[in-house]
């Protein structure tokens, strides 16, 4: 079944339901056979022998909208409602020996005239000498506003095939999608030919597609259309025709899509389609069989009834959803019709060999009415071929007529449902499901027209719109589930689906589905699409509101003094609701209200507080701790020595204890030595009055004193460490901690640490070591070798000698150095030992060591 919204009306699609629901009652009259007939208007299917036709074959007849019989005709006479013969209605073309002698079509927009297109025989053609022409097809015109009973005006107008006079007997008529006219076919000898009939008249240059079987034997059978006009059915007696379905275009009169359901030697005659056009029936020389057209490629042919005399014979559907069969199974005297009763039902058609007694005989000829008529045609939104609808939805009820040319005096349109509208093109929704009949009445050119169809409005989802609600602090993301809102949306439990989108109509055309996870940091509408199993839905909103957290500020802690209360508030928007708490997870308030005034206190105590947004949003509750101070003096951990010239400081205005005042003086004086009185005198307006005396000493710089050996020589070094604290207890670090112990004098700093009043300490310190190694290359680096930091009162003397104990050299290292030679000569690079004699504080003393020369 279609989507709601584009479902559409056709009257057609339930044309040959019982007829009386119906106003195209233009087959209610049959004349054929000897002098016998069928009338559908009682509501039950009656015979009438009251017609003058003698004819084995073709015929045809036709009624108005309302059932009244207007003529009737075997292809060369015409007779009037009155079963008498039609002013100039002899010697019409047709033949009674013409499978279709006949059919009759309205003018399209002429209430008063009705076109005969007749059918020769095809023997008259074959029994002509050659190169001849038969009578062909040709067409008549009735003027029923012409006497009591109408008039033929125009009569035998040829119609010629590619140029010749001929035809064969089969002809079928369809209307027009356009609703414009009409459409009149026929074959003949490889071509099907469709003459389109307009408000023009009829147009002698016909559509041609070539198709069907190319032989003048094939003449013999019936051309018959479909219900719906979309398919024409080609059946032919000779045994080179066989039978054949096509797809007919009733907006350019082509044929397509030709299949053959059976090929020759079988010789078929009539044919006919099922109400519903699922279902096709035809007639041979000893069968009737069936065919389902649903079943794809159409392979399904069983037979229905059979006899090995004679199975020929027409096959018309009646106004009472039945089709008659007129098969000759006794040829002489057959007075009987055989009746399928359900031809919707493939398995079940509910055959009734010889159902109706006539009375009278009759041969193999049934009327030939134009299976897809309508004066009026029914549509929605512009379409006529769906009848189910939803419940709920706007449907656009409009129609076309083949006499729109005429003045409309009245339209009037009943929905079945107790309402009606007098709008030519009313929109109009159905707000409870069930089946209901739509009705039409027009008067065009003072006549009245009637089209009925039944149509089935499906109950629509009953589904509400939903919401979901959180809290947020602002700018935060929230994933809702969706499907948590399902019982809001579908109260009722329906089998539905369920899905959901960011625009209206992506919900409408069932694009860009989201997921049931939705993520967002603001509000958001999304649209929601119910839909049930027949296909009808509806459009809802679900709201997913994020409402935001309130801020909330307060000052924590407060101090009060002992006994006291305190005034508590918070910084909060004015339409919050302020709520105080003493826990942090206690859940009735024991104050509501900004501004709350807590009892007297003795001890620190705490409040809990939270706002609450107009919209049930609570904040997080925030602790203020209330001080409760007792009549105590203020406290100070203050520095009370300082140093000579250090950095005045700004006594403190706020004792450790919470005490505010001030001081007197408020800056220490360190420009001089000595102590000094300050006093505390604490403000107005706390819990004591009680003033603090400190007394403050200003001592002077002391310099740090060590006793430290200055003079090193040679082993007695190893890298000494510099002590970090001086022999009268100042600590502090030295600029260098390590003594170096190559040769030469350098100064060493003490730097005191800052909370001692003291100074920086300096000393110097000599350092005599021998260098293990020199090259005397003279490139200006180690070119010789000698020991640096003797003074005169050290009386240095170095004696040098190579590893078997010889003297190579004596020398002063206060005036020379040693330049690796002996008596003028380079000496080789080796190990070389030296003695050293020197005095310190009036002790000689001694050192031997070794080192290398390099070269």
């Amino acid at each position: 079944m279609n989507k709601v919204y584009c479902i559409t009306l056709s009257f057609l699609s339930l044309l040959f339901a019982q007829y009386k629901s119906y106003g195209q009652l233009q087959t209610a009259h049959w004349f054929f056979g000897q002098n016998t007939g069928l009338n559908f208007t009682s509501g039950t299917v009656t015979v009438d022998n009251n017609g003058q036709i003698v004819s084995p074959e073709g015929v045809a007849s036709f009624s108005d909208e309302l059932g009244n019989l207007l003529f009737y005709t075997d292809g060369s006479t015409v007779y009037t409602r009155n079963h008498a013969v039609m002013p100039n209605g002899t010697g019409l073309f047709g033949h009674l020996s013409s499978t279709q002698s006949s059919i009759i079509i309205p003018a399209p927009d002429n209430v008063n005239l009705y076109y005969i297109f007749t059918t020769d025989a095809i023997e008259n053609f074959l029994l002509t000498p050659v190169g001849s022409q038969s009578k062909g097809l040709n067409y008549s015109i009735v003027d029923m506003s012409l006497g009591s009973d109408g008039e033929v005006t125009v009569k035998n107008s040829p119609l010629p095939l590619d140029g010749f006079q001929r035809s064969n007997e089969q002809i079928t008529a369809v209307a027009k999608a356009d609703c414009s006219g009409y459409w009149v076919m026929t074959h003949y000898f490889g071509k099907f030919y469709s003459f389109s009939v307009t408000a023009a008249g009829v147009d002698p240059n016909p559509v041609v597609t070539v198709a069907g079987p190319n032989s003048v034997l094939t003449g013999i059978g019936a051309l018959k259309a479909s219900h719906d006009g979309k398919k024409i059915a080609f059946t032919s007696y000779s045994e080179s025709g066989g039978l054949r379905v096509y797809d007919f275009n009733n907006e350019n009169g082509t044929f397509n899509n030709e299949n053959i359901l059976y090929m020759p030697p079988r010789q078929y005659y009539g044919v006919e389609f099922s109400p519903d056009n699922s279902v096709l029936y035809a007639s041979t020389a000893n069968n009737l069989l069936k065919y389902d057209l649903t079943a794809g490629p159409i392979n399904s042919e069983v037979v229905l009834a059979t006899n090995v005399s004679n199975m020929l014979g027409s096959l018309q559907l009646g106004l009472d959803g039945k089709i008659y069969y007129a098969d000759v199974e006794n040829f002489v005297d057959n007075k009987y019709l055989s009746v399928i009763n359900f031809p919707n039902n493939f398995n079940n058609p509910g055959y009734v060999q010889d159902g109706i007694f006539l009375g009278r005989k009759r041969a193999y000829g049934l009327p030939n009415f134009i299976p897809y008529l309508y004066h009026a045609k029914l549509l929605i939104n512009g379409v006529d071929d769906v009848t189910e609808f939803c419940e709920g939805t706007a449907l656009d009820f409009s129609y076309c007529h083949v006499n729109r040319n005429s003045v409309t005096s009245t339209v009037l349109w009943d929905f079945g449902d107790g309402n009606t509208s007098t709008q030519v093109n009313p929109e109009y929704t159905y707000t409870s499901s069930g089946t209901f009949t739509v009705t039409l009445s027009l008067i065009i050119g003072g006549k009245t027209y009637r089209s009925e169809t039944q149509i089935v409005i499906y109950p629509s989802p009953d589904a509400q719109n939903a919401q979901q609600e959180i809290c947020l602090v602002s700018g935060v993301q929230h994933t809702f589930d969706l499907t948590q809102s399902y019982p809001q949306i579908n109260p009722n439990n329906e089998v539905v689906a369920i899905t959901f989108y960011a625009a209206e109509q992506d919900a409408q055309d069932e694009n860009n589905a989201l997921a049931l996870n939705y993520t967002t940091a603001v509000s958001t509408t999304l649209w929601i699409r119910i839909e049930n199993g027949n296909g009808c839905f509806v459009i809802r909103q679900i709201q997913l509101v994020i409402n935001q957290i309130p801020t909330v500020n307060a000052q924590s802690p407060v101090n009060i003094c002992e006994g006291n209360t305190a005034i508590l508030g918070v910084t909060t928007h004015s339409s919050n609701t302020v709520n105080w708490y003493n826990s942090s997870g206690a859940t009735i308030p024991i104050y509501t209200g900004n501004n709350f005034q807590t009892p007297q206190l003795t001890t620190n105590t705490h409040y809990w507080v939270e706002a609450v947004s107009p919209l049930g949003c609570a904040s997080e509750r925030f602790e203020i701790v209330v001080n409760v101070a007792d009549q105590t003096a203020p406290l100070f951990d203050l520095q009370q020595i300082y140093c000579l010239n250090s950095q005045p400081m700004q006594l403190p205005t706020i004792s450790d204890n919470g005490v505010m005042g001030s001081w007197s003086p408020s800056i220490i004086n360190t420009s001089s030595i000595g102590t000094r009185t300050y006093t505390f005198t604490p403000s107005s307006g706390q819990c004591t009055s009680q003033q603090l005396v400190l007394q403050i000493q200003v001592i002077g710089n002391v310099t740090p004193e060590f006793n430290l050996i200055t003079e090193y020589f040679f082993s007695e070094i190893a890298s000494q460490a510099l002590p970090n604290v001086s022999d009268n207890g100042i600590s502090g670090i030295w600029d260098n901690p390590y003594i170096d112990n190559t040769s030469g004098t350098r100064t060493y700093t003490f730097i005191p640490n800052p909370d001692q009043c003291a100074k920086e300490f300096s000393t110097e310190i000599r350092v005599i070591n021998y260098p293990h190694y020199f090259t005397p290359n003279n490139d200006g680096y180690h070119d010789s070798w000698n020991i640096w930091g003797f003074t005169r009162e050290n009386n240095p003397k170095i004696y040098i000698f190579d590893r078997y104990g010889k003297l190579l050299k004596q020398l002063n290292p206060l005036i020379e150095a040693w330049d690796g030679t002996y008596n003028g000569y380079s000496i080789p690079a080796d190990d070389y030992w030296f003695t050293v004699a020197f005095t310190i504080d009036g002790k000689n003393r001694e050192f031997r060591a070794h080192f290398s020369l390099k070269r």
